[in-house]
């Protein structure tokens, strides 16, 4: 490694520790094996279901991919005005789109290089779960969206099957159950607006028991059960926090004492 590339990663170090931003997450390497086997394409068709349902299509806008989105983004790359990925140190960065020029960066989760209300969309993959400090990257995330903009979280159910495997990338980093993932969106401010519960199918390894997940998905999405491996929300920028208005306290009647006269006698009496 040269001396520019040492510095760098010094100061990439350096400030990680006084952000205290860290990354849990697989390997870029380990993730691209994962979706390149029978199970990874599996869970791929399944989250992609959920995600289409929610955004079936985004011409012309400008969408940004966090974590490691690229299974679930590809199908958007030829539809918007403007996309690109922002990855962190780990699980590391790769060039994408194979086709075109590059466009995916390194980033610090908690200092994201745009300007404010600069995007549209935003699809978190992998990402809020990896991250030692989701409120912080939300803060952020909540900066760089437009007003009028959408984000898209995927990210691992605690109560889920998933969430308890290592063998897979949703038992990396920090699960969420609904109400905790409910609770930090609305103390960043993001309104909850679409919420999907999926991977419903265990995570098996034999082809011919990855052909049961349609039913599987059927059956616990018909009768909303409450083992989803992997949470699907859309949230909305939300610009005014709601503030409880209480109604004021009557006032205090305080008594004063006021001294009583003497009766004015005649003269001489």
């Amino acid at each position: 490694m040269d001396q520019p590339s040492v510095a760098a990663a010094a100061m990439a170090c350096s400030r990680r520790r006084e952000t205290g931003f860290e990354t849990m997450s697989m390997s870029v390497s380990d993730l691209t094996g994962f979706y390149g086997t029978p199970l990874g394409a599996r869970t791929r068709q399944v989250l992609l279901r959920a995600v289409r349902r929610l955004w079936p299509s985004l011409p012309g806008n400008r969408l940004l991919g966090v974590g490691f989105p690229f299974p679930l983004m590809e199908q958007y790359s030829s539809q918007v005005e403007r996309v690109f990925v922002f990855m962190f140190e780990n699980p590391g960065v790769i060039y994408w789109p194979h086709s075109r020029p590059n466009a995916t960066a390194l980033v610090d989760p908690g200092m994201l290089p745009l300007d404010d209300c600069s995007v549209n969309r935003i699809l978190l993959v992998h990402a809020l779960e990896a991250v030692n400090d989701p409120g912080g990257l939300l803060a952020e995330l909540w900066r760089i969206l437009d007003p009028g903009g959408k984000m898209l979280l995927v990210t691992p159910n605690r109560r889920g099957i998933w969430a308890r495997l290592d063998s897979t990338p949703f038992g990396f980093g920090q699960p969420f159950s609904a109400f905790q993932l409910r609770s930090l969106l609305r103390e960043n401010n993001f309104s909850i607006e679409r919420w999907i519960e999926t991977l419903y199918m265990p995570p098996f390894r034999k082809d011919y028991l990855l052909r049961s997940a349609p039913v599987w998905e059927n059956i616990g999405g018909g009768f909303l059960l409450p083992f989803a491996g992997v949470h699907v929300v859309e949230v909305g920028k939300q610009l005014y926090r709601p503030v409880l208005v209480r109604s004021p306290a009557p006032a205090r009647r305080i008594p004063i004492f006021l001294p009583i006269p003497n009766p004015v006698g005649r003269a001489g009496i």
